[in-house]
Order: C-alpha cells, then structure tokens, then sequence
C-alpha cells in the first residue's frame, strides 16, 4: 500500500519549468524590462556622416585661412620693412647726388666767370671803378678832396667821366685822379681824409674762391652724412 501511494504522489507532482530563451531586451538589475534600442537608417548614417565631414572640412578651413593670414600679416611687414629702408636709401642717394650736381654747378659758374670777365672788364674797365666812385661820393661830401688812384693807362680816359659824376652827385670838393703802378684794369684805391677804400681783382677774386670753396666744403659734409660710402 505504501509504495503504491508513493507512485501516484508522484505521478500527482507539477511539471519541471522548461529553460527560457535569454533576450537582450530585458534588463534583469530591476527585473524591468528595457525599450528597445532605436535603429539608425543608412540615410540617416550617411547624412550624420556627411554633417560630420562638412564641420570637419570648416573647421580645417578656418583653422587653414587663420595660418595663412598670418604669415600674409607676417610676410607684408617685411616687405613694408623692406620698401621703407630702400625708400630711405634713395631720399639718401638723392640727396648725395643733389649735392654733387649742385656743387658741380656752382663750379661750372664760377668758371664760366672768370672765362667772361676779362672780356667784359676790357670791353669797360671803368664800369666798376664808377660805381665804386659814386657810392663813395654820395657818403663823403663834405671832404675837401677825394683821390682816387688808377692804373696808369686809364687815368686819361677816365678823368671826364669820373669829373661829371662827381658834379652829378653834387660833389663840391677836389677830385683828384692819379696813376697807381700795379693796378690792373678794374683796380682802383680811393682815399680821403677819413678813410679810403682799396678795389682789387685779385684779392676780390681771392675772396670769391674762399666763399664758393667754404660753401662746397660745407655741402660735403651734409651730403656725407646721407652717403652710406662715406660711412664705411
């Protein structure tokens, strides 16, 4: 009786639960189930990549067009640089060579002179010596007598025409006129009681040589301070 009791208590007993199939879906922390995940669509992916493409290529771009504005920026400051220093190396050269020309000229000037004026001076040698003897006139009158020495080939020539000067500047005194070995043409001494005046070609010559050799001198050295040669 026993045994068979126990056959039919089991036979009485609930069937085993069969092995679930394990699905990724379920979330077994909580025992919550998950939503499923979204699905992306080969459009979609190609277009998240093509944004992602199009921001990289701006970015690279932008990064790109930044670079070579500054060397731009970079390579233009030279060249300004550049311009500037041979912009100041010309105004230098300019100015050397202006000095240069301008000295030439005043040497060609002073040449030509002394070409011209034994010319003019012995086409009218007693051009000079009447107005030397003029000014001198019109400041003395009231000295009793003036004498003016000339060489002695023009006292002659010059007497009458030195005599009505004297009355037209309204001379009262004594003119006189004598011969001076050693003049030259133009040269004349004139004296009177207070004083003389002495007209020599040579020493004004002398003088003329001085100032034009005292000016070049000068326009040398400024001229030498913008002349990079002089400076080496």
């Amino acid at each position: 009786m026993s045994i068979t009791a126990e056959r039919r208590a089991s036979k009485t007993r609930e069937p085993e639960s069969r092995p679930v199939k394990f699905l990724f879906d379920d979330e077994f922390g909580d025992g919550r189930a998950r939503s499923p995940r979204a699905r992306v669509s080969a459009a979609e992916h190609a277009a998240a990549m093509k944004e992602a493409e199009t921001e990289s290529y701006r970015r690279g771009f932008a990064e790109a067009t930044a670079e070579a504005l500054i060397k731009i920026e970079h390579r233009t400051a030279v060249a300004v640089d550049k311009v500037a220093q041979a912009m100041g190396d010309i105004s230098a050269e300019l100015k050397t060579l202006e000095a240069r020309l301008e000295a030439e000229a005043v040497e060609v000037a002073l040449a030509v002179s002394r070409q011209l004026a034994p010319g003019l001076i012995a086409g009218e040698p007693i051009a000079e010596i009447e107005r030397l003897v003029s000014g001198i006139l019109a400041q003395v009158r009231s000295a009793p007598h003036v004498v003016v020495r000339l060489a002695s080939n023009l006292v002659q020539s010059a007497s009458g025409r030195l005599m009505k000067l004297a009355e037209t500047r309204g001379y009262a005194g004594r003119l006189v006129l004598l011969p001076e070995p050693g003049l030259t043409a133009d040269d004349c001494r004139i004296e009177w009681a207070d004083g003389g005046v002495t007209r020599e070609r040579a020493a004004i010559e002398a003088r003329i040589n001085e100032a034009v050799a005292r000016y070049l001198g000068s326009r040398t050295k400024s001229s030498n301070i913008f002349d990079p040669e002089s400076a080496t």
